[in-house]
């Protein structure tokens, strides 16, 4: 950031390596990780951003809230939905992914077979339920993001003048 303040006219890969290296995603732009540091708490903003950027769109001409979800994205019912139907999934891989433990308790499966069983179900569906939870995760945190674009306010400090202290001047 110091060089990018001294040398304003850096070359602009050098600035977008830098913001790079400053969000950890080769992904994103310089104008959205510079519209994203202007954000209030934005080490947060640029991690909700890397995960829910599937999700926005950012606008870099707009004024105020750059930030907007895709159109498709756009209905508070639709992202609802997804993220109930990826709990769900994730519930059922979840499940799925402990049911050998009760096999043996519902006759279906000697608990010899129990220890290579599970293994086989969880090394297939715990992996599965990981990314469900992480799907919704990334719409709830893409939510957060554009709710929250919250700029840093810079205080404004006023010399005093004959004007604040209720003189006139003539």
């Amino acid at each position: 950031m110091t060089d990018l303040h001294a040398n304003p006219r850096m070359h602009p890969f050098l600035k977008q390596k830098g913001y790079q290296a400053i969000a950890g995603d080769t992904r994103l732009s310089a104008t959205e990780i510079e519209y994203l540091l202007t954000l209030q708490n934005s080490s947060q903003a640029l991690k909700d951003f890397v995960l829910g950027r599937q999700y926005v769109d950012h606008l870099a001409t707009a004024a105020g809230s750059q930030l907007v979800f895709k159109s498709k994205y756009r209905p508070v019912w639709r992202r609802r939905l997804l993220k109930t139907w990826y709990l769900f999934l994730y519930c059922v891989f979840y499940t799925l992914g402990f049911s050998p433990l009760l096999f043996p308790i519902f006759g279906i499966s000697t608990p010899s077979k129990m220890p290579l069983t599970f293994i086989f179900t969880a090394a297939l569906f715990f992996p599965a339920g990981f990314f469900m939870l992480k799907a919704g995760v990334r719409i709830a945190r893409a939510e957060a993001l554009v709710k929250n674009q919250h700029h840093h306010t810079q205080a404004v400090v006023l010399a005093h003048s004959p004007l604040q202290r209720g003189t006139t001047t003539s």
